[in-house]
C-alpha cells in the first residue's frame, strides 16, 4: 500500500520516472488489480487513483484497460463505496476511453459512453460541493 503511495507521487510529479519504473512491469498492474477488489476503502482509493494516474501514458494504459476497468465500473456501482473511491474510478475510466484518441479499433466502450462518464463525475462533484457547503 505505502509502496502504491510512493509511486502516485512519483507519478504525480515527475511522470517519466514513474513511468519508466511500471511501465513493462506485469507485476504492478497486477497489484493494482488485486487492490482495486479490496474491502478497505483507503486502499480502493489509492489503486482507483493509480490506475487513473498510470491512463495518461497510452502503453499503460492499453495494460491496464482490460480488466481494470471493469473492476473500476464495479466501484462505481456499487453502493457501499465512498464517493471519493467513486469519483477516482471514474476519472480513471474516462481517461482509459480518452486513450484511444479517436482510434475507432482502440476503443473501450461504446461511441458515446465517455460523455456519460464526464458527467457522473460532474453529478458527483456538484454532489459533494452541496454537501460541503450544507455541512459548513
Amino acid at each position: 500500500m505505502l509502496a502504491l503511495r510512493a509511486l502516485n507521487i512519483l507519478l504525480q510529479g515527475s511522470f517519466e520516472a514513474g513511468g519508466d519504473m511500471i511501465k513493462d512491469n506485469a507485476e504492478i498492474y497486477r497489484v493494482v488489480s488485486k487492490l482495486l477488489c479490496s474491502k478497505n476503502s483507503t486502499i480502493q482509493q489509492t489503486a482507483a487513483e493509480s490506475v487513473a494516474l498510470m491512463s495518461s501514458d497510452k502503453k499503460m494504459c492499453y495494460n491496464l484497460a482490460g480488466q481494470n476497468f471493469n473492476l473500476l465500473k464495479t466501484l462505481y456501482k456499487a453502493p457501499e463505496v465512498d464517493d471519493a473511491v467513486k469519483l477516482r474510478a471514474l476519472v480513471g475510466m474516462s481517461k482509459m476511453c480518452a486513450s484511444s484518441g479517436g482510434d475507432v479499433n482502440r476503443n473501450i466502450i461504446a461511441e458515446g459512453a465517455g460523455v456519460r462518464i464526464f458527467k457522473q463525475i460532474r453529478q458527483l462533484l456538484v454532489k459533494n460541493r452541496q454537501r460541503k457547503r450544507a455541512s459548513g
